[in-house]
């Protein structure tokens, strides 16, 4: 997981604190990850989920 995350791991609230104050920066920094992690993760979704899923779901219902 740690590999992997498309940013900052933080543990306690004085980190997320940071990181929040520190947004710009953080974004800067972990930007290659992100997108890397997108590509691996949500490069297929085309924001339409939900719909295919209640398609299927409730197929028999809707006919």
């Amino acid at each position: 997981m740690e590999e992997e995350v498309p940013g900052p791991m933080l543990f306690n609230t004085a980190e997320i604190v940071d990181a929040v104050q520190r947004i710009d920066e953080i974004t800067e920094e972990y930007k290659d990850k992100y997108d890397k992690f997108y590509d691996k993760y949500c490069g297929w979704e085309h924001g339409d989920s939900t719909k295919k899923v209640v398609d299927v779901v409730f197929a028999d219902d809707i006919k």
